[in-house]
């Protein structure tokens, strides 16, 4: 397995207009590489200030609100956040808080959409979709659901696991902290097909960038500090952000 560094400007993403701008080559590039389980990042794909500032207003929602985890219905579901505690019926085992928003509510956060909207594009085209499948509307199906993960310190962790097929051809996440600064120990780690040995991503990523790693891939979230006291009223611990396409029958 090999991690592969770009910037925004190698890539080709472009903010500037509605569009990302990626060419049909460095897609098939980019394809290549995570479909032979190669790791992507893509460097300050959304700038630290705008980072720092969604996690804050994540956090302050966190705070403010009460968790709930409602069914969810198409069209009628309000946005909400939840904390697992390594839930029974849960397939993948872990600690964390997840924000989840819906295209059918007004935005929670101020900005979030249109970063979600930026990342699910690059999504979507990557995939081979239309760039603006399923954003604000469902489409064959699908819907897509931003979503702002927290791995508190104390142990917040994900159990190792792969993702099942999908029209989404890659998992695509940002980072919205620091390992070494929010976080001493722990974090993201994707198994090599090759040797089975794990390979540590946390180390190479900053608030603002984005990571794709192929869906088949084992991954999972080793335990964020784990001697900390769990504390949820704390902005530390590991933050991240992603926008999935989403089987509206799986809702």
């Amino acid at each position: 397995m090999q991690v592969h560094v770009f910037s925004c400007q190698e890539i080709g993403v472009k903010y500037d207009s509605e569009l990302i701008g990626v060419s049909d080559d460095t897609l098939a590039m980019l394809r290549q590489k995570i479909f032979n389980s190669d790791v992507v990042l893509i460097k300050n794909f959304l700038p630290l200030a705008e980072a720092r500032l969604l996690r804050e207003l994540a956090h302050r929602l966190f705070c403010e609100t009460q968790p709930d985890n409602p069914a969810v219905e198409h069209g009628v579901t309000k946005n909400h956040w939840r904390f697992d505690n390594n839930p029974e019926k849960s397939r993948v085992k872990c600690i964390s808080r997840q924000f989840r928003c819906f295209y059918w509510n007004e935005e929670p956060i101020p900005g979030l959409l249109l970063v979600m909207n930026r990342l699910a594009r690059f999504r979507n085209i990557f995939s081979g979709l239309r760039e603006d499948f399923a954003l604000e509307r469902e489409e064959e199906e699908h819907v897509s659901v931003p979503l702002i993960g927290h791995y508190p310190r104390g142990g917040g962790y994900m159990q190792k696991h792969s993702d099942p097929e999908s029209i989404q051809k890659a998992v695509f996440m940002i980072k919205l902290s620091k390992l070494g600064i929010d976080y001493k120990d722990g974090g993201l780690y994707v198994d090599s097909d090759l040797n089975g040995e794990s390979v540590s991503l946390d180390q190479h990523l900053d608030p603002g960038d984005l990571y794709v790693i192929k869906p088949s891939c084992q991954h999972g979230v080793a335990p964020v500090d784990p001697e900390a006291a769990l504390d949820l009223q704390d902005n530390s611990g590991r933050w991240t952000l992603m926008s999935t396409l989403v089987l509206t029958s799986s809702l």
